[in-house]
């Protein structure tokens, strides 16, 4: 059996990735908050629920539908709809109540599960670059399964890297 370990380090990102974290933050929320929605007039009407492949579906309309998506990574956004999913498997076998819609005064984060690589005191993430963090000093050639970046309340950038 494999054992993963994960770090949590903190992120220094320049102004400009700055504001590319705060719109995939962004992103992410909406669209959560956008197939909450959907889920719930469904229930109301008296349709079935949709699955993570149905959301992800969905997902591809609401790229059309709401441009500033792409700006986001995909892999994010689906990620973003496996959480939801989750939930709601959670809630249909009584292990916690209907999910809550996002806000953006609470905790709020993004993952990147691919093309993630560590080098010298910075984080490769898609659509960012490098960003700084201090926190370990981590081997070469690390393989990473996924990273979590997250933005705290007192504004710190912290990425829970899997490795």
């Amino acid at each position: 059996m494999e054992h993963y370990k994960t770090y949590k380090v903190r992120l220094y990102p320049s102004k400009h990735q700055d504001l590319d974290l705060m719109q995939f933050f962004g992103n992410c929320r909406f669209v959560y908050n956008q197939m909450l929605e959907m889920q719930n007039i469904r229930y109301k009407n008296g349709g079935n629920y949709v699955s993570t492949f149905g959301m992800d579906y969905l997902l591809k309309e609401l790229k059309q539908e709401y441009p500033f998506l792409k700006l986001s990574v995909a892999q994010s956004l689906q990620q973003v709809c496996a959480n939801l999913n989750s939930a709601f498997q959670n809630l249909f076998k009584k292990r916690a109540g209907h999910p809550r819609f996002h806000s953006r005064r609470e905790k709020q984060s993004v993952h990147f599960l691919q093309d993630c690589t560590l080098c010298k005191g910075k984080i490769k993430l898609p659509k960012l670059g490098l960003v700084n963090y201090r926190g370990y000093q981590f081997k070469e050639n690390l393989e990473i399964k996924h990273v979590t970046v997250s933005y705290t309340s007192s504004h710190k950038f912290y990425a829970s890297i899997l490795v």
